[in-house]
């Protein structure tokens, strides 16, 4: 594998075409320098939307001197990107980053639609990584792309790419994409740091309709002051699917409500499953480990299943392990937690719970568990209305087969308390498939029951295949992506080699 060398800095203009190609898939127009990415945007801007054509660069690209990049937000540096994409055109072919990396981008504007890419519909990115890099923008930021929608859903729209840098605006702000519509994510991660004062923001995406996002993580800081705030996902709505992502930074709702280590708002027949936060996570209410909200009306099922939490969350108001308020607002909807558990500490002041702080199906139910096969081993406290499992139960929610340590907390009406070695027992554990879900064996660190394909630290296997891969050289640190066995991204650091 061979990488090019960054070598030459944008001096700002625009060139007259593309190094070469004819837009096919066989011939892709290919860029080989800044002045090429720049008439790339500049003809999208103009109103080629590049549909049914491709893209490859073919060369790292250096936008500005990134020696200060972390400073741009008080001092500007020489050049300003302008999107591929905008409040009125769009991109709409596919674009190849081929493994290389964009390095310097900055934007300061209180324009919408901000990023590497504005606006992209039913469009394709893949294989690229923007670094060292400052967007500031108002609404619909994200530092891939700010905007996506797609005319079709089960499309991946962007895999294999990663941020890193800062991306803050008012509305609608994260590292990966910041509203995507009926396109999907996979494989990508964001490093930065993310900032918003208004609603929706998320590590890889802030607002999300009927889109699946999977095997993507987020290790940089997540801040908002308002709501729908989540390490992977602000809001999920319209049947958004997340599957096999993680969360290590953390998650900041300094005053709002909905804050989550992987979705803040799960609505509506949203699904987050096989995904785990080991973060931070806090803010003033409906604060939880994997979901601050989750929600469901009008016949949806609303489901978490398959995820664990070993982060300490803290909520003023309904703070959970796995999520803070399970809520339906039907007598025909399930918001369903199955299979979770949190080794996290929970704390707070009003209705906290190590699964949920309030699990509440207000106008009755189907029928079925709602929190079902789940348990707790973190330290739970508040000042009032605290439970191992449950802090606040509605009277027509259900709890079943579910279990915590009995040093966690006081008592709890709706689980049942296990000492010590019970809960290293699998006979405690009525209702668990040790066959097929939950295991017993095989991790010395971590004593309790596991999923069988997640281990409690890590990802099970860190064997790497390097079929599609990126990497990040920076400041001398050479960090190769790839997948373990389970497809799930990991990154291992090889500057001293694989």
């Amino acid at each position: 594998m061979c990488f090019a060398e960054e070598t030459t800095i944008w001096n700002g203009s625009v060139a007259n075409g593309f190094e070469s190609g004819t837009g096919t898939v066989e011939d892709p127009y290919v860029i080989v320098s800044a002045e090429q990415l720049a008439f790339f945007a500049q003809s999208v801007n103009f109103g080629t939307t590049y549909a049914n054509q491709y893209i490859r660069l073919d060369t790292d690209i250096i936008l500005n001197d990134t020696s200060n990049y972390e400073k741009w937000d008080s001092s500007a540096p020489s050049n300003v990107w302008t999107p591929i994409g905008n409040d009125s055109k769009y991109f709409s072919g596919e674009f190849d980053g081929n493994g290389h990396k964009i390095k310097g981008v900055y934007i300061n504007t209180d324009a919408n639609k901000q990023g590497l890419f504005g606006d992209i519909r039913s469009a394709k990115i893949k294989n690229v990584g923007v670094v060292e890099s400052y967007i500031k923008a108002e609404q619909y930021v994200g530092g891939i792309a700010g905007y996506s929608t797609n005319s079709s859903n089960n499309s991946i729209t962007i895999s294999n790419c990663y941020y890193e840098g800062t991306v803050t605006g008012s509305f609608i702000v994260a590292g990966i994409v910041g509203s995507d519509s009926r396109g999907n994510i996979d494989k990508c991660f964001n490093s930065g740091k993310i900032t918003c004062t208004g609603n929706y923001i998320g590590g890889i995406v802030g607002n999300a309709s009927a889109i699946d996002v999977s095997n993507c993580y987020n290790e940089g800081t997540v801040n908002g002051k308002k709501n729908y705030i989540g390490g992977i996902m602000g809001y999920n709505q319209n049947g958004c699917v997340v599957s096999n992502c993680k969360n290590i930074g953390s998650v900041i709702g300094s005053s709002g409500q909905d804050i989550g280590g992987i979705v803040g708002n799960s609505y509506n027949g949203g699904v987050v499953k096989f995904s785990y936060n080991s973060g931070t996570v806090s803010g003033n209410q409906y604060v939880g480990g994997i979901v601050g909200y989750n929600f469901a009306s009008s016949d949806y099922t609303t489901m978490i299943q398959y995820c664990y939490n070993k982060g300490k969350v803290r909520g003023t108001y309904d703070a959970g392990g796995i999520v803070g308020y399970n809520l339906s607002y039907s007598s025909t909807s399930v918001p369903a937690v199955y299979d979770c558990y949190n080794a996290g500490v929970v704390s707070g002041y009003w209705y906290i719970g190590g699964i949920a702080g309030s699990h509440d199906i207000g106008y009755g139910s189907k029928g079925g568990e709602i929190i079902s096969r789940c348990y707790n081993v973190g330290t739970i406290s508040g000042s009032a209305v605290v439970g191992g499992i449950v802090g606040h139960h509605g009277d027509y929610s259900t709890v079943s087969n579910c279990y915590y340590l009995d040093t966690s907390c006081g008592n709890d009406d709706y689980g049942v308390a296990l000492d010590e070695n019970e809960m290293k027992s699998k006979t405690s554990f009525v209702g668990f498939d040790f066959g097929k879900t939950w295991t017993l064996q095989g991790n010395p660190e971590y004593n309790y029951p596991e999923f069988k394909e997640m281990y409690h630290g890590e990802y099970l296997s860190i064997e790497v295949t390097m079929d599609t891969v990126y990497t990040n050289a920076k400041k001398g640190i050479l960090i190769v992506a790839g997948y373990d066995d389970y497809d799930r991204m990991i990154k291992i650091d090889c500057t001293d080699g694989l």
